[in-house]
């Protein structure tokens, strides 16, 4: 992000974000007051602590690229070694063209101050202008790493520099030496949410029969499901169904006891689909009242979300983590991505010896970066991967180190390509010596 001023008015500011993210104006006024202000100093360190789908980083990010500060947003989970946490950082700051031409690695959180500390020092633009380091699921981070990003401003000597910590974990887990300022993002409430899902109303349907519709969905969603991306697309899927007599002709929006009849129309659904709100699968509305009969091949009738994590577990047992970054990571160069499979043609060899074992880290991590969507950490994920394990798609290669788990896939290349085939994926074009 290119540098920029602070200054601006905080009014319209205000109420852009407020507008387009209702129910968050405490967070809004909390997050403008620290970072939108430049006569105040910048924390050096900041939590942003709140469950899935409530509104922190989508605000957070949105709100610095408005104040237009030079900020770096690294997912913990895909950075699961210290170079691919550090490398991007480095590369936002200081240019990712320097970077390449200076050969400026880091391998250690102690390169990495050390390189900001001499910048801060030999370079007066840098030092004068504010930095913030966003980590999302800083909770994936060691205690060490965790340690040493909470004070990244006292040692690199630098005051305008800032660390957020992004977390669904409750803050009081996270053992600092001092105290941590910390925004909550609760969870939203039923009205708030009757609030959010009423923008999605369609026009051509009166304001009370949306209402009433928004009530009874959320009386029987708002049990199992409180993640909003969930609930904005089960919202319209139901509403298709729940005006399904209406758009046959066979009730009108003038009939006196209309919320009764659709409500037993609709109910036997809603009883259905609740079942699999959290599925990861597109299932309609038919399909999840009268499942399709299963193909031949049961790995692709796998849900939606473990089809990916079982090709993450194929290119994770075939691929050296060395390119991991280069292969996955979103915005990665694509003509280096391109280079690298070209490099390794050669050694198709390497898919003649077996899959190689891997860590569950890495898995997850080449899982969230193929992924066409953002994935919330889950226990579900966890249950899909013991899923293929009872499959017999992978297997434990440690099985008594349980605070470091490996696993490898047992699955054969046809039965991953077709897999992949399924959800439109291209499985060579990640694999490399293919």
């Amino acid at each position: 992000m290119a540098d920029g001023s602070f200054y601006f008015h905080l009014h319209p500011l205000k109420e852009k974000l407020t507008k387009k993210y209702p129910r968050r104006d405490n967070e809004i006024n909390t997050l403008l007051g620290l970072f939108a202000v430049p006569e105040e100093q910048m924390l050096p360190s900041l939590i942003v602590y709140g469950l899935s789908s409530t509104g922190k980083t989508s605000i957070l990010l949105e709100l610095l690229t408005l104040v237009k500060v030079k900020h770096c947003v690294v997912n913990c989970i895909e950075a699961y070694t210290n170079r691919l946490l550090l490398k991007p950082i480095i590369e936002t700051f200081l240019g990712q063209e320097r970077c390449e031409t200076e050969n400026i690695r880091c391998d250690s959180i102690m390169q990495f101050v050390h390189l900001l500390k001499a910048e801060s020092k030999s370079n007066k633009t840098f030092r004068e202008s504010p930095h913030i380091i966003v980590l999302k699921n800083c909770n994936k981070l060691s205690e060490i790493q965790l340690q040493a990003f909470a004070r990244i401003s006292e040692l690199t000597e630098k005051d305008n520099l800032c660390c957020i910590m992004i977390t669904q974990i409750v803050p009081s887990q996270f053992n600092f030496n001092y105290p941590i300022q910390t925004i909550v993002f609760p969870q939203y409430s039923k009205d708030d949410l009757l609030c959010i899902l009423w923008s999605q109303r369609p026009p051509e349907y009166p304001e009370e029969f949306y209402r009433d519709y928004l009530n009874l969905f959320l009386g029987y969603f708002l049990h199992v499901c409180r993640d909003l991306k969930e609930l904005k697309n089960w919202v319209k899927i139901v509403f298709n169904k729940y005006v399904e007599p209406i758009e046959k002709k066979e009730l009108k929006l003038s009939d006196s006891n209309l919320r009764s009849l659709l409500f037993r129309a609709i109910k036997p659904y809603l009883q259905k689909i609740t079942n699999c709100v959290y599925l990861g699968t597109d299932f309609s509305i038919k399909g999840a009242v009268e499942p399709e009969s299963k193909l031949g091949n049961s790995a692709i009738d796998l849900p939606m979300y473990t089809k990916y994590l079982l090709i993450a577990a194929y290119l994770a047992s075939f691929n050296s983590p060395k390119y991991d970054k280069r292969l996955y990571l979103k915005g990665s160069d694509k003509a280096k991505k391109r280079a690298a499979i070209k490099h390794t043609a050669e050694k198709s060899v390497k898919q003649c010896l077996g899959p190689k074992a891997f860590s569950l880290n890495r898995l997850l991590a080449i899982f969230y970066a193929i992924c066409d969507e953002p994935v919330n950490l889950t226990v579900n994920i966890y249950s899909q991967i013991a899923s293929l394990i009872e499959l017999r798609l992978m297997m434990h290669t440690n099985s008594d180190n349980l605070d470091e788990p490996k696993f490898k896939t047992t699955a054969p290349f046809s039965c991953v390509e077709d897999v992949g085939k399924n959800i439109k994926f291209d499985l060579k074009n990640y694999l490399l010596g293919v």
